[in-house]
């Protein structure tokens, strides 16, 4: 069974219309995790697109799983909408569910949307005809809109959130925060248990609970700080999300007693270091 690794990305691709002063430019923001997945003699090319980080790795995790079980020639539209509903909590269905969006891609062909999507569609398009160099996707793009007679200019703001290694002994994550300007890495390694449908998969799911309570704690502290200025939730979130902070955390210390797992820095400096 060979290596696996994959990553997290935070996009924003502004498209600015240079024949056109009228028109307003395009922007798009998401979260692009990309897959390559083997499974005898074939391998699916697969791109989770999402509005959240924490939302794109939960569902990238569940297509793993899938994958691995019973593979998609089978996957319905009631499967996929399953696996987006475990993917979003109660708590994100509650105070995200206007904003929240999610896109999967295999070998270049949308097969499952949920929510308002931006301009994605065309984006793997373009990223399909090189799986192994997303950046030309950017400059496919543009030829693109060329072609549609439309003289554009193209810029592709990328920072990487999380990269995951595994060697099929041990299971590495690495999750960058960005806090101003500087970045703050925390990595985890966990080892035991199965490999592709089983440590991958929690691997991914106890990063994107971390991501998730780093979020939490942020607005928290900007609510408890928001005497002189407004606060990004309402008193009704704040108390929802303390409880979703200790819904997290338990999911973390389940997955902790599962596999052997070390944290280098401590994960409480990287959730509360903000």
């Amino acid at each position: 069974m060979s290596d696996f690794n994959t990553s997290l990305l935070r996009e924003k691709i502004i498209i600015t219309f240079l024949d056109n002063d009228t028109d307003e430019p395009i922007i798009i923001r998401s979260n692009r995790v990309h897959l390559q997945l083997v499974k005898g003699k074939n391998i699916e090319q697969i791109v989770v697109r999402g509005q959240n980080m924490s939302d794109s790795l939960r569902m990238a995790a569940w297509t793993i799983d899938e994958h691995y079980k019973r593979g998609f020639s089978i996957t319905s539209e009631d499967d996929w909408d399953y696996m987006w509903s475990k993917t979003v909590s109660k708590y994100g269905k509650e105070f995200n569910a206007d904003k929240n969006w999610v896109a999967v891609y295999i070998n270049g062909k949308s097969v499952y949307q949920a929510g308002k999507l931006p301009f994605v569609d065309i984006v793997e398009k373009c990223a399909m005809t090189n799986f192994e160099d997303y950046d030309d996707a950017i400059n496919i793009l543009e030829v693109a809109f060329k072609k549609l007679g439309k003289k554009v200019k193209i810029e592709h703001l990328v920072n990487v959130a999380l990269n995951l290694t595994d060697n099929n002994k041990i299971t590495r994550t690495s999750i960058i925060r960005r806090k101003s300007g500087n970045d703050n890495t925390m990595t985890f390694t966990a080892s035991g248990g199965k490999v592709r449908n089983g440590r991958i998969l929690r691997c991914m799911m106890a990063a994107a609970n971390l991501l998730e309570i780093v979020n939490i704690v942020r607005l928290m502290k900007i609510h408890d700080n928001s005497i002189m200025t407004q606060s990004p939730i309402s008193d009704k979130q704040y108390f929802a999300s303390r409880l979703r902070k200790m819904q997290l955390i338990r999911a973390i210390n389940k997955f902790e007693r599962v596999y052997n797992v070390q944290y280098r820095p401590d994960k409480s400096n990287f959730i509360d270091g903000i």
